[in-house]
């Protein structure tokens, strides 16, 4: 617990003072808020106040119920090593050596996509492939062209060189949601051209 009091008179024999009281809880000092990552992200982990807690026996760190790095001695500092992408909810547990238990509130960690931005787009490969993907966290960077159907903005980037003449068909499917799928040509997220873009449920088929 801490425990503050404030005097509101100088005089001797008597003072009035007020007495605030709050449930001490470890801080999480690192992810730092709003901070994102790029997978695989490796992320650094770490708590401030212990002294509060102490002796501490060890600092558990939690992405929502999965038990992501444990630090047993001091700093009691870790990392989470090969991050994927997602939106995970960072919580850490200090327990003290008499068994006592304490956690931190709950931070929002943001791990964008590794094909997130177009430099870092993925190849595919071959006649015939299938790429899977997340794009929950991903995001639109400047310069992107904007799709032709309305979306949300949460593009990835994959690139694919025909080895040979043909038509190609490009197909996308999402899980829970009904993507939208743009085909461009170019080497340069500035200087792009259009081949074709709409709602995924019509899959583009076109010369290459």
């Amino acid at each position: 617990f801490v425990l503050s009091a404030e005097s509101s008179d100088l005089d001797e024999f008597s003072a009035a003072f007020s007495l605030n009281l709050e449930l001490a809880v470890p801080e999480l000092a690192s992810p730092a808020a709003g901070l994102a990552f790029t997978e695989p992200a490796n992320v650094p982990l770490a708590v401030t106040n212990l002294e509060v807690f102490a002796p501490v026996k060890r600092v558990d760190y939690f992405a929502g119920s999965e038990l992501i790095a444990r630090a047993e001695a001091a700093p009691y500092e870790a990392v989470w090593r090969h991050a994927g992408a997602g939106l995970y909810p960072i919580v850490a547990r200090v327990i003290s050596r008499d068994g006592s238990q304490f956690e931190s509130e709950v931070r929002t960690l943001i791990i964008r996509p590794a094909n997130d931005d177009f430099a870092n787009r993925i190849p595919i490969h071959g006649t015939r492939a299938i790429a899977r993907g997340y794009n929950a966290t991903a995001s639109r960077e400047p310069g992107e062209p904007a799709p032709a159907a309305p979306s949300s903005g949460k593009s990835v980037w994959y690139t694919w060189k025909a080895p040979t003449t043909g038509r190609a068909v490009i197909q996308a499917h999402g899980f829970s949601f009904c993507p939208v799928l743009s085909v461009y040509t170019g080497n340069a997220l500035t200087s792009l051209e259009l081949v074709a873009s709409g709602l995924a449920t019509n899959a583009w088929s076109g010369g290459s």
